[in-house]
Formats: structure tokens, C-alpha cells, sequence
């Protein structure tokens, strides 16, 4: 059997010769009210990207309902419809599990329910199969739409591939499962560890460690023996790019090259990312009079989605960096601060809520090196920064440890779907 050969015991199916389709309730936002008083209420917004559920979505609904309309443990609905620009929701399913409450889950009239027969299809099955990549082209291309995609039931329902017996269905759906569950745990862990960061920053960088004494300041309560000084009246440099004449023209950019140049998607309110990538030759680089990163710097974002950082340090691959004309670089020379702390007091909410009130622009929000200079940082002796500094970046490695983990099954489950719903790797069925 060659890799592109369907498995001859496997039926070619469209969605509609193995379910049928149950819209959601048709409601207005009058019919939200608070938990204690509605159903659960399953919106488009539960429904994560390319799949799986986001409690962010979550509402609850006061409003009429059919037995059609109340999701059980197992259902499947999928998107209707899809706010964003690339599609990356509509037609995503979402398997229900139960959620916890006494009042029975609803959905939205922006999902279909997908009703099966479960003595001839597994329902998590079906759930990974309508996961699949040319299952999603197929709904993007069954839907019509400039700002909002709006998904042709009736086209999506003939999306056809081929399907294994129901023994098979059900070890490819356990295989897949047990992959999901470590997805799952693996995100708990993260999701713990950032709440850990969180108060442990806020604690740190508040009061210190060991103190007993503390005094007010223009950053609130912090121990009596730290100091309090504006950017400016530090040894920290606020360095602009290069807006010349030799900025770089979309012209000048390739896939791969010399200097990496930032883009905004390069600089995250989680750090660096490097998905997307745009580079400049030697010789535009060596044209280029400002903007060039030296270890140790931290690039800020401040225009657009301003106050995102991230840090230059050893674990950067790439030697070459300029930043773009949204951003600007802070840059320590380690005599009043230590780096590593320096960045974790700039990602902390005192300095997030001056960033806030200080930026200016509605249209376009804009962070100026003039506010960057005028921040106030809280200022302990450089050894008990470097203690703070230690604490908060083994949290910070615990939790960049879980995301490689995170990253390397969920590229695993991409790969095992491939294999095993198409049949190039076949399951052993006792």
C-alpha cells in the first residue's frame, strides 16, 4: 500500500451519510444572566482555534430551549460562523464534556450539534476526523463573507473522506485521547506556574525579601531600605531605531539572510517569537546608523500594541538583530541594576499600570522614549536584586521547559492524526 493508498476494508463518507445537523438557539444578549440563574451557554467564542474548547467563551443563558438544543457529555458542535481574518474557527469542532453545573449546557445558534449514530460512528472519532487539515479547507471554502464567514451547512455536510470500521474508529480515537490528555495536563501545569510567577513577581518586587520595615513611595509600599528613580535619572540608556533614509524597504527584506529585522509579531508579551522571520543583507545592516541589539538589551513595543518586551540573552540563536521603527531599546550597563532583574521589574505590574496610563493614541497607541524615561522603578541593593532575579527566572525555566514539552505533543498529535486517519499507519484491533 503506497502512502496515498485508502485502506481497502475503509468506506469513503460524507458528513451527511454518518450525521445530521442540530442548529443552536437563535438569542439576543437580554437572555444572559449570571450563573446561579441560567444554563450554561456554549458561544463561538468557546470554540478555540482549528479546534477544542475555551472557557473564555462561556455565558449563561435564561432564555427557551428545545431537548435539542442541551448538549451531553460526548457531543460534537462545530462553528457556524467565524469573526477572524484567516478562518480559523469556522467549521472547528468542539467535544462536549461535562462541565460541572446542575442546569443542563446549551448552545448558540452560531454552532451545530452533530448528531450521530454511535453504533456505527465513535463520537470522538468523528470529532478528530472533522480536526482534519482538508476537512478545515473545506469548510473555509464552504463559507461566504468579507468581515464575518458564514459556513453553507448544506455544502459542509458533503465534506467526504474515508472511514474506517468502528473498531478501528475507536482505538484511533483512544490513541488520540490519551495524546490530548497530556496536552491538556501539560497546559494545567503552565497555566499553574504562570499564576505562580504572577504572585510571587508581585510579592518580590513589592516587598522584597526578608524586610520587616517599609514606607510609602511614589510606587506604593515597597521595604524601607529600596530606593525609587525615573529611567532617566538611571544609567539606563532608552535607544531609538534607525528612521533614515536607509530604513529598510519591503524590497529589502528575504525569508533568510544576515541581520534578523523585528517585526511586531517577533516581540510578544510573552517574549520573543520567532514563527515568522524577515531579514536585511550585511550590506543594508552596515548602512544602518542605530537600532542594532547587543546582548543583554530588552526591545519594548511602542506603537500599536505597545509595552510588549523581550529579552536578548544567551538563549537567543540569532547573533544579528535590529528593531523596527515600533520599537526602542533599554539598555543596562549592570552598575545600579542587575539585567536579569531589570527585566522582570519591567514586565511587572507596577511598571505595567504607568505604561498604561501614560500611553497616548487611540487609533494607534504610541509609547514615546520621553514616558519610557519618565518610568519608576522600585530599586533594592543589586544583591538582593540578584536574588529576586534568581527566584522568578527558575519559574520562568520551569515554565519555558513545559512549553518545549507542550510544543513537542502537539506537534506529535499533528503527525499522528496524518498517520492514522488517513490509514498510511494502521491500528492493531483485538
Amino acid at each position: 500500500m503506497s502512502d496515498l493508498e485508502t485502506p481497502s476494508d475503509w468506506t469513503e463518507k460524507k458528513i451527511e451519510d454518518m450525521a445530521k445537523l442540530q442548529k443552536g438557539i437563535t438569542y439576543s444578549t437580554t437572555d444572559y444572566t449570571d450563573a446561579d440563574r441560567g444554563h450554561p451557554f456554549i458561544t463561538l467564542k468557546c470554540i478555540s482555534k482549528n479546534g477544542g474548547y475555551s472557557a473564555r467563551g462561556l455565558k449563561f443563558f435564561s432564555g427557551n430551549h428545545s431537548e435539542g438544543h442541551i448538549l451531553h457529555k460526548g457531543d460534537i458542535v462545530f462553528a457556524n460562523t467565524d469573526l477572524t481574518r484567516n478562518g480559523d474557527v469556522v467549521g472547528s469542532p468542539l467535544i462536549y464534556r461535562d462541565l460541572g453545573f446542575i442546569k443542563p449546557t446549551l448552545f448558540s445558534m452560531d454552532l451545530s450539534k452533530v448528531v450521530i449514530d454511535e453504533s456505527e460512528t465513535n463520537s470522538k472519532f468523528m470529532y478528530y476526523w472533522l480536526m482534519q487539515s482538508g476537512c478545515k479547507r473545506y469548510m473555509i471554502n464552504a463559507s461566504a463573507g468579507s468581515t464575518v464567514l458564514h459556513l453553507d451547512t448544506k455544502q459542509a455536510v458533503r465534506f467526504s473522506s474515508a472511514v474506517p470500521p468502528l473498531p478501528e474508529q475507536q482505538k484511533i480515537a483512544s490513541i488520540l485521547t490519551s495524546v490530548d490528555e497530556v496536552i491538556e495536563k501539560t497546559q494545567s501545569q503552565i497555566n499553574k506556574l504562570q499564576d505562580l510567577k504572577k504572585g510571587t513577581m508581585n510579592e518580590l518586587l513589592t516587598r522584597g525579601i526578608g524586610h520587616t520595615e517599609f514606607k510609602d513611595s511614589p510606587v506604593g509600599r515597597i521595604p524601607k531600605g529600596w530606593g525609587v528613580v525615573t529611567i532617566d535619572e538611571s544609567e539606563i540608556q532608552v535607544l531609538d531605531g534607525d528612521r533614515g533614509n536607509e530604513y529598510p524597504k519591503e524590497r529589502d527584506f528575504t525569508p533568510t539572510g544576515y541581520c534578523l529585522f523585528l517585526s511586531a509579531k517577533n516581540v510578544t508579551k510573552h517574549g520573543f517569537k520567532f514563527d515568522e522571520q524577515m531579514f536585511v543583507s550585511k550590506e543594508k545592516d552596515e548602512k544602518l546608523r542605530k537600532g542594532r541589539l547587543v546582548r543583554g538589551d530588552i526591545v519594548i513595543t511602542t506603537r500599536g500594541t505597545v509595552g510588549n518586551m523581550a529579552y536578548f540573552d544567551d538563549t537567543v540563536s540569532h547573533e544579528i538583530i535590529r528593531i523596527n521603527s515600533g520599537m526602542a531599546i533599554l539598555r543596562n550597563d549592570e552598575r545600579s541594576y542587575s539585567s536579569r532583574y531589570f527585566f522582570q521589574l519591567m514586565r511587572s505590574p507596577s511598571v505595567k499600570t504607568q505604561i498604561d496610563l501614560l500611553t497616548f493614541g487611540s487609533a494607534q497607541p504610541q509609547l514615546t522614549i520621553g514616558v519610557i524615561n519618565s518610568l519608576k522603578l522600585p530599586t533594592p541593593p543589586l544583591p538582593e536584586q540578584n536574588k529576586i532575579a534568581s527566584i522568578l527566572s527558575s519559574i520562568d525555566t520551569n515554565i519555558e521547559e513545559k512549553k518545549k514539552k507542550l510544543q513537542h505533543t502537539q506537534s506529535l498529535k499533528k503527525s499522528l492524526m496524518q498517520d492514522l486517519l488517513t490509514g498510511k499507519v494502521r491500528v492493531s484491533v483485538n
